[in-house]
């Protein structure tokens, strides 16, 4: 019996290149090295939410700055989703404290949130600097005593119509002007509450 050899086709040997590639392919996939995948090889919006799995993004993920309130949704952050400390007072800027004393019949200070000092004092009105700018801020006063029948008023010293002239203290709308009188009306010292709410 005589035998004939025949040469592999044409065809035959780009199936079996083919076959190869993507073996060869497969195996490669299959051995990414760790870390070599980041932000830089994936596509805008190829990874959404459903695709994260609970607790794999931590605080420790985020960069500093990287969340800011423009990208939180409205109603994102309610007060159950915030740990018990998370706040801050340190964490809050100066616009968003409540900066207040409380203030003795001589005048000074006998507690406060800090940063404020008496600057000039007359019978029955005291001029308070709070150490930052008071612009566009609610004032409010309030006896301290409540058997107390006097009369208190305050206001921001500054520039009209955000406060008013005051003659004893900078009109550089910091300092804070508060006024007491008796239950006649007559100018008299009182002991109250002095606070400037978050803006």
């Amino acid at each position: 019996m005589i035998r004939i050899r025949r040469k592999p086709s044409p065809g035959l040997i780009v199936a079996i290149l083919a076959l190869i590639v993507a073996m060869a392919g497969g195996a490669y996939a299959a051995t990414v090295a760790k870390n070599s995948v980041g932000a830089k090889q994936l596509k805008k919006d190829s990874v959404k939410t459903g695709k994260i799995v609970n607790g794999a993004v931590t605080g420790a993920k985020i960069a500093d700055g990287a969340v800011t309130g423009a990208k939180i949704a409205d109603n994102a952050v309610a007060g159950g989703k915030i740990a018990d400390g998370a706040v801050s007072k340190g964490k809050l800027s100066a616009d968003q404290q409540t900066l207040w004393a409380l203030v003795g019949f001589d005048g000074t200070i006998q507690a406060q949130s800090g940063g404020i000092t008496l600057t000039a004092s007359l019978t029955g009105g005291r001029f308070f600097d709070f150490g930052t700018d008071l612009t566009g801020r609610a004032i409010v006063a309030t006896l301290a005593d409540p058997d107390q029948t006097a009369e208190i008023t305050a206001g921001l010293c500054g520039t009209p119509p955000q406060g008013f002239d005051c003659s004893q203290a900078p009109e550089d709308n910091r300092h804070v002007f508060v006024g007491t009188s008796n239950s006649a009306g007559t100018s008299a010292n009182e002991r109250y509450y002095v606070a400037v709410l978050p803006k």
